[in-house]
């Protein structure tokens, strides 16, 4: 018979993982930002058109690892391990599913399917929850799939909304996140709505540039426009709060070149 698993011995397993992810974490930094670096020096350095795409989209790849969430991730799993390691031990897995297709990313400029990167965009939801609490609450209505999408697209219009939309606001809001058909075009969109409070007029031209720990909308419009026809569009409606509007031209799955 198999020994199981006790809860102290769960807990500590889960701990000298955090130890080691720490370790990995702090080399990580000292590499991100050096590449980081790299990126912008390439991009003066450059000639040729190509070739400054090229370093532009690394750079933004690299930039959406985003070593700050990855930190307050695993602070949060460390405080889950005394608490509940049985969900530590669910969050520690959804970290290295975030972390592994962040990092896949950076290599791999074809497009995934549409399931994929929703399923990519949940997990990171429930790893910030675990930060913010019920502060966030998300909400689907998916009423379509079998397309393919940009790596990181969904994700990081949802970060960027919890960020500069939710977070803005003291109780935080909710997030609806909507994927329709429109004839040949898919139209995705994520609404953060915090009620009727008020967020800082100065907050909506934040939220299309890039920051040092956040990729700004202009990057997800770039990557659109780089890899398929697609397009993004911010507006904010009275009542509701920010509409990410997001359409793509519809490729199915098994239609990659």
């Amino acid at each position: 018979r198999k020994a199981r698993l006790k809860p102290a011995d769960g807990t500590l397993a889960l701990i000298l993982a955090l130890l080691m992810m720490c370790g990995l974490l702090t080399l990580f930094s000292a590499t991100y930002y050096k590449a980081v670096d790299q990126g912008d020096a390439l991009l003066e350095v450059k000639k040729n058109q190509a070739d400054v795409i090229r370093a532009e989209e690394a750079r933004n790849m690299i930039r959406q690892l985003q070593p700050h969430f990855l930190y307050n991730t695993l602070v949060s799993i460390q405080c889950l391990c005394k608490s509940d390691y049985r969900r530590a031990q669910g969050a520690l897995d959804q970290f290295c599913q975030v972390l592994r297709g962040n990092m896949g990313s950076i290599s791999r400029r074809n497009k995934i399917p549409f399931e994929q990167e929703l399923e990519h965009t949940k997990n990171y939801v429930e790893l910030e929850q675990l930060r913010f609490g019920d502060r966030i609450t998300v909400q689907y209505d998916i009423q379509t799939g079998g397309f393919l999408i940009p790596a990181l697209t969904l994700q990081s219009v949802v970060e960027n909304s919890i960020k500069h939309g939710l977070c803005n606001r003291k109780y935080g809001g909710i997030i609806m996140i909507n994927c329709r058909p429109r004839g040949k075009w898919v139209e995705i969109t994520v609404v953060d709505s915090g009620g009727n409070e008020l967020i800082p007029n100065d907050s909506w031209q934040k939220r299309w540039k890039d920051d040092p720990n956040h990729v700004g909308l202009e990057t997800v419009q770039a990557r659109l426009q780089s890899v398929m026809e697609g397009t993004i569009v911010l507006t904010y409606e009275e009542g509701i709060g920010g509409v990410v509007t997001v359409r793509i031209l519809k490729e199915e799955v098994g239609h990659t070149c």
